[in-house]
């Protein structure tokens, strides 16, 4: 998909090509929207393990987290260097700043799968409102437009969520 926008697009973004948008944004979604959907029951489909006297729940938790943040980010860089080299993207401006934004979208992230698993785990109605929170969370994480075309009165709403700072730090490093 993200070729095709290449080619079919080129200069919809001001900042660089529509791949290179969409590259550095899905992934913080990715990042967001799968650590707590990883949460969700940690406790109860691992809890014949609990008979073990060195594992407690809050292991089930930071492994899934561990592996979450792990796979996202190889999953980010592998996908930037193959558009790299095929010639698509270019290398970043300031990788200080992608990591900061990298960083700020991974503690949002932790955070948030914390809260959705513990809930999840005292109550389901918390996983099935969080399945339908995430879908509004989409258009207002930044990660799916360019935050200086937004307007005054919008733009100032859209701050207060912290995926629109990361995904912004991300988009200025690059």
């Amino acid at each position: 998909i993200t070729v095709l926008w290449t080619v079919m697009e080129p200069g919809l973004v001001d900042t660089g090509s529509v791949a290179e948008f969409a590259v550095v944004s899905y992934p913080t979604v990715l990042l967001w929207r799968n650590s707590p959907g990883r949460m969700i029951k940690a406790i109860e489909s691992n809890q014949s393990l609990l008979h073990h006297a060195f594992v407690k729940p809050q292991d089930f938790f930071f492994s899934r987290l561990v592996l979450e943040l792990v796979s996202a980010t190889a999953a980010f860089v592998i996908i930037f260097l193959f558009f790299y080299f095929i010639g698509i993207m270019r290398l970043p401006y300031s990788i200080l700043d992608m990591i900061f934004g990298w960083c700020m979208i991974a503690f949002f992230s932790i955070g948030l799968a914390l809260i959705i698993g513990g809930l999840a785990e005292i109550s389901e109605i918390a996983e099935r409102l969080w399945h339908v929170a995430s879908y509004f969370m989409l258009p207002i994480s930044g990660a799916f437009f360019p935050f200086y075309i937004v307007s005054e009165p919008l733009s100032s709403y859209l701050m207060i969520s912290p995926l629109v700072d990361g995904v912004e730090f991300l988009h200025h490093g690059y």
